[in-house]
């Protein structure tokens, strides 16, 4: 249904025409159309509004209620020669925990040496007593023994040097070091492979050497007490094996049964 415009109902007026009455029942004032600078209007109001109560709700936290004064600042480093360092808090002190005092006792030597007036059938050589191997002599704590026995002149000639320690723990490990030992001696010593050691137990080896032109033998054993050095002046290796055992009996005696 076409409804009249109230500028065309206004027009008529003035005209002089009499207006059509329309019945409120047939016009519907929310029918006519919004105009669009209304609705513009509309929407910049709703924004202003938001924009001021923002500023206004700012205002009121900033001046009523201001933030401490290092509420926003970070925690100062220190640096060398700026600024000394922000203290640590201190720890609670501990009680270090208390120390064995139990004191350590050296294991008690179960084997002995002895420097025999002959060794293996020769006596005591005529040549002068020969100093004790180097090596041996470090290992201070227990008994060193030493000898030469038989003539060099005869091709029959045995030096021995031994000792006993608390400190040989590890026979397996003091065995190469000893023979390595014995090779930086005398680098002609080759051949060394071991040998049994009897019922004294502990390892041993047994290599050949030359003195000049002379053959040269030489075992050593170590056991878990003890350790000894045997050189034959003149004496095939073969014979110095078959031996070994021998000599070591009459230089070490052990004292438990």
């Amino acid at each position: 249904m076409f409804k009249p415009s109230a500028r065309e109902i206004a027009l008529v007026k003035a005209e002089g025409e009499q207006p059509e009455i329309v019945d409120d029942d047939d016009y519907d004032v929310y029918d006519a159309p919004v105009p669009i600078a209304s609705r513009w209007k509309a929407w910049l109001a709703l924004a202003g509004g938001i924009v001021a109560t923002g500023l206004l709700a700012w205002t009121v936290t900033t001046f009523l209620d201001p933030p401490a004064p290092n509420a926003n600042r970070p925690v100062p480093i220190a640096t060398l020669g700026t600024m000394s360092p922000v203290p640590r808090p201190t720890q609670p002190s501990q009680t270090p925990p208390m120390q064995s005092t139990v004191p350590t006792v050296p294991r008690a030597l179960l084997v002995d040496l002895r420097d025999p007036e002959t060794l293996g059938g020769r006596a005591r050589s005529s040549e002068e007593k020969p100093e004790p191997d180097s090596y041996l002599k470090t290992f201070t704590d227990g008994k060193l023994v030493s000898g030469a026995y038989g003539e060099p002149s005869t091709h029959n000639f045995v030096v021995m040097t031994a000792v006993t320690s608390s400190l040989l723990v590890y026979p397996d490990t003091q065995i190469d070091l000893l023979l390595n030992h014995l090779q930086t001696e005398d680098p002609n010593l080759t051949d060394l492979q071991p040998v049994y050691s009897g019922t004294l137990g502990g390892l041993a080896s047994c290599g050949s050497s030359k003195f000049a032109d002379v053959p040269k033998a030489v075992c050593a054993w170590v056991g878990e007490q003890s350790m000894g050095v045997l050189v034959w002046i003149g004496v095939p290796l073969a014979q110095a094996k078959d031996e070994m055992l021998t000599l070591r009996g009459e230089i070490e005696v052990p004292l438990v049964g």
